[in-house]
């Protein structure tokens, strides 16, 4: 595997410096950055998510800002609204979110986290939690968990032990929302249990960011939501 994520890696690194040399605009690269990792996501996560990009509301209609990323469940909750690419999904359909930065520092981490806060901190109504057994599958009505939020950059202006420093800052605030940074060019920050842990690889970082991605998310349990109660 690692060879074959090596070459996907080197392959993103060229395209973003190429993005960067012919985008002047901020928003035109993000933009660009933002469809580069849907493209990737949707080839290499389980087919049962989906990966869009737009909006997330709860039941009372109080949105989000726009979300880079949202991977969500397009087989048992159906997304409120879709077009051209741009969606609006119940939180309660909604298994993770990422926040897409070309370069990352401090002040970038924290718009992160800030966007985060936005989704995490909604209110979620109960779901119908699926419990899947060695020879049975049951369905009870139970607390919806948030989403898993994440954020992905390309690049970064400081060190990878720097931005684990930063993460530490927001814990010990208690106004840490992320689960996971991946920095294609560095590695990858992980959250296990009340430990920070860090993954110093540029090589892998890519294969590394999609396994504790698809890691974090089947910890969030399948559930179905009723559409009824949003109108």
């Amino acid at each position: 595997m690692k060879p074959f994520f090596r070459g996907i890696s080197r392959k993103l690194k060229v395209h973003i410096e190429d993005i960067s040399g012919h985008f002047g605009h901020a928003g035109e690269q993000g933009s660009s950055n933002e469809k580069i990792l849907i493209e990737l996501l949707t080839n290499y996560l389980p087919k049962r998510y989906a990966i869009g990009r737009g909006k997330i509301v709860s039941y009372n209609e109080e949105d989000t800002n726009q979300q880079d990323v949202i991977i969500y469940d397009p087989y048992l909750n159906s997304p409120l609204y879709t077009e051209d690419g741009f969606l609006i999904a119940g939180i309660e359909s909604v298994y993770g979110v990422i926040e897409v930065k070309t370069t990352l520092n401090k002040s970038e981490l924290e718009n992160a986290n800030n966007k985060a806060k936005s989704v995490i901190t909604k209110h979620l109504l109960p779901s119908s939690i699926i419990k899947r057994g060695p020879a049975v599958i049951t369905t009870q009505t139970g607390s919806t968990l948030p989403p898993i939020a994440i954020c992905f950059a390309f690049r970064s202006d400081t060190s990878i032990d720097s931005i684990k420093d930063n993460l530490l800052e927001l814990e010990n605030l208690n106004s840490n929302y992320l689960h996971l940074v991946g920095i294609l060019d560095q590695g990858v920050i992980y959250k296990n249990e009340d430990t920070w842990n860090t993954v110093r690889d540029d090589e892998n970082a890519l294969l590394y960011f999609l396994i504790y991605l698809i890691e974090y998310l089947g910890l969030v349990p399948d559930r179905q939501f009723k559409l009824v109660n949003y109108l």
